[in-house]
């Protein structure tokens, strides 16, 4: 009850500060104290905390405005404004996936908010969903008709998904409420260049180029606006200027290369296009045009490297340039890549039979060649030679087994034969008869993760996240995912936030402590460790790891004691075994060490820091020959266990055999640089230790 009298007061004292709007400009620096002394004045006023955060964004300082937005929810945690003003910090930041979450979160608490749904409808387009950003778009301005930022919004929308018409509507209506409305005119620019409609986008264009020189969108845009034109001059002009607002633009560097390709100037033409590849590899126009030009200047070999590389990214090419790439192949017509790409491109032309014969070939050079297989399977299904296509796509799944596309084709071919679907397909068909499903989503999504194809796993658990915010599970599975990238910084604020939906999942404690460990954020994955074990005492993995935090902190005691724990839920688990020998081998307890170093190898005889420590006790217990045995054995498990070598070495020194020390010093020489910790423990704490799968609720 104490809680709601609470935000009853708070609520309340929002309105005692309307005041404030009437009070005269004052500088970011100015804003910043003054809100901060506020804060100090007054702790528990969340609004203060927000006008902080405002001040802290406007001075571009974000990570302070963040601070000061989450302690404003802190106090408060349904003011919506906050989470807008977080949204659009995180946006600033890039970190779209925070973003969005903050937006949900405002329009959550206030569905009338038609900031929200412009915001977020900024942030679909940015992620190429854009007909979802016309629904918020639609949704903003049913709730402010007259809204000129989502006019403009929904217009950029219409621009990319070709409906330049629609675009040329909202943008003038946009422009209307509001004249100065940034972005709008090159929007316009761009929809009237798509008509054809070249003087209307020049006019708009320029007034875009002109809002700021710092537009390089704009003043490429008016660049290929004159030169359909045919004014050449004004759009090398352009490309020119974009450069110098934006060096790292491929486009600019590109079409300067080809309005000098026009002119004849080949050399410099050449020189653009080869700064647009170095900016962007995956260029296939600019590597076109360098093919081109070499092959005017008989450079075969260089026709064939750019003909693949501008294959790989677009199958359609120029006559022109596939002609030099069959001369060229004729001066070297055992290049299976070269046969493959040609294939592509004669495919793409529509000549099957042709492609097929050049698929083979690459095949007949390179049998592994696993897309040159796809490819044949491809032009097989085009002429309905199925069984010959299905043939053709389970080889490529016999090379490559995380092959997405070729597993989809293969599905679609036994489909169309008539075979019995497989979990792929019904997957998919779930996903495509309910594309507004979570479970869908989550369920194609399992399907990619357990065939370690992460990526595709990630953007279905991204989908389904979408559909449903509040799914604790899909957002453990995202954390699951980015830990199996290895990209633990990405995977905690998932873990997080399953944590805050679903406070008693334990493995998501356990994961969450992992990634902060591989992180070496011990005291935090310590704090982790200790709340998932309060919740799940027999989990022995987990205890293992806190364990070797503790040992890491120098904690010998409380690391024991883990160790001794995880070995009453799981006698017969080694690692516990060889970490509390190494333990006793510290305190002086040597019989103690051994005892356990021999019982660790006895449950897992390849446990190779076990049977290095008992080979060390038994050399310095005068027991030669049985350290040299176990020192040999060592090496046979891992050829480059540095320490294993020195000690060898030092045996056979005392043995007076000089020339096999020798010999034993050199291997020690030569791998010492990836030398490993007598005791194990240097190595990376979460070596072995499992990331634990999800339970994928539904």
């Amino acid at each position: 009850m104490r809680y709601w009298l609470i935000i009853l007061v708070l609520c309340v004292s929002f309105g005692a500060n309307s005041g404030l709007a009437s009070e005269q400009p004052i500088s970011p620096d100015e804003s910043t104290k003054k809100y901060k002394a506020l804060t100090e004045k007054n702790p528990f006023d969340p609004e203060a905390f927000l006008n902080l955060g405002n001040a802290y964004a406007q001075k571009g300082m974000y990570p302070e405005a963040i601070e000061g937005y989450k302690k404003a929810l802190d106090l408060y945690p349904e003011f919506a404004e906050v989470h807008l003003r977080c949204g659009d910090v995180y946006l600033q930041l890039g970190d779209l996936d925070k973003s969005v979450y903050e937006y949900h979160q405002a329009m959550r608490v206030d569905a009338g908010l038609a900031e929200a749904y412009q915001k977020l409808a900024v942030i679909l387009n940015l992620q190429g969903k854009h007909e979802e950003a016309i629904t918020q778009c639609q949704q903003a301005l049913k709730l402010r008709p007259n809204y000129p930022e989502a006019l403009n919004t929904m217009g950029l929308a219409h621009l990319k998904l070709g409906n330049p018409e629609e675009t040329v509507a909202r943008c003038k209506k946009a422009l209307e409420l509001n004249p100065e409305l940034k972005g709008c005119h090159k929007n316009l620019g761009l929809a009237y260049s798509q008509l054809g409609m070249l003087d209307e986008a020049i006019l708009e264009l320029k007034m875009a180029a002109g809002e700021g020189a710092t537009d390089a969108e704009a003043h490429l845009a008016l660049g290929l606006a004159y030169a359909k034109r045919g004014l050449v001059e004004e759009a090398k002009s352009q490309y020119k200027r974009t450069i110098e607002t934006d060096p790292k633009k491929p486009e600019a560097h590109y079409y300067l290369g080809l309005a000098y390709n026009g002119q004849g100037l080949l050399d410099e033409a050449l020189q653009e296009y080869k700064k647009a590849v170095e900016l962007n590899p995956n260029y296939a126009d600019a590597h076109t045009g360098m093919g081109l030009i070499y092959g005017q200047r008989g450079r075969h070999d260089q026709v064939i490297i750019e003909f693949k590389n501008a294959v790989k990214h677009n199958p359609s090419q120029p006559d022109d340039f596939i002609e030099a790439m069959q001369r060229a192949m004729a001066t070297d017509p055992e290049n299976a890549e070269g046969c493959m790409s040609l294939g592509m491109a004669l495919y793409k032309k529509g000549m099957l039979d042709e492609a097929i014969e050049l698929y083979k070939k690459a095949l007949s050079l390179s049998r592994y060649y696993a897309e040159a297989s796809y490819q044949l399977g491809i032009a097989y299904m085009e002429k309905g030679m199925l069984e010959e296509a299905a043939d053709a796509f389970k080889k490529v799944i016999a090379i490559n087994p995380q092959y997405t596309m070729a597993h989809e084709k293969l599905t679609e071919t036994f489909k169309r034969i008539g075979a019995p679907q497989d979990e792929y397909t019904i997957c998919r068909l779930a996903v495509e008869r309910e594309p507004n499903n979570p479970t869908a989503h989550l369920k194609l999504g399992l399907y990619f993760h357990k065939r370690i194809n992460i990526e595709e796993a990630i953007e279905e658990y991204k989908k389904a996240l979408n559909l449903d915010p509040y799914n604790f599970n899909v957002y453990y599975n995202l954390g699951v995912a980015n830990q199996d990238l290895n990209l633990p910084e990405r995977a905690i604020p998932y873990y997080e936030r399953c944590i805050e939906l679903k406070p008693s999942y334990d493995k998501a404690f356990f994961n969450l402590a992992l990634a902060l460990q591989s992180l070496e954020r011990y005291e935090e994955a310590i704090k982790v460790y200790e709340k998932a074990l309060g919740a799940n005492p027999d989990y022995a993995q987990g205890r293992v790891n806190l364990g070797l935090l503790y040992y890491a902190q120098g904690m010998l005691e409380e690391a024991l004691s883990q160790f001794q724990q995880a070995l009453k839920t799981d006698p017969d688990l080694a690692e516990p075994h060889y970490l509390i020998g190494v333990i006793y081998g510290k305190k002086g307890m040597i019989e103690e060490a051994l005892r356990e170093s021999e019982r660790a190898l006895e449950l897992d005889p390849n446990h190779v820091h076990s049977r290095f420590n008992v080979a060390t006790i038994y050399y310095m217990r005068g027991r030669l020959e049985d350290a040299l045995r176990e020192y040999q054995k060592v090496i046979e498990q891992n050829r480059t266990y540095a320490d294993a070598y020195y000690n060898v070495a030092k045996i056979y020194e005392e043995r007076g055999m000089r020339a096999d020390a020798e010999n034993y010093m050199a291997q020690y020489n030569k791998v010492k640089v990836s030398k490993q910790d007598a005791t194990g423990i240097g190595r990376k704490m979460i070596k072995g230790a499992e990331t634990l799968p999800g339970d994928y609720v539904e």
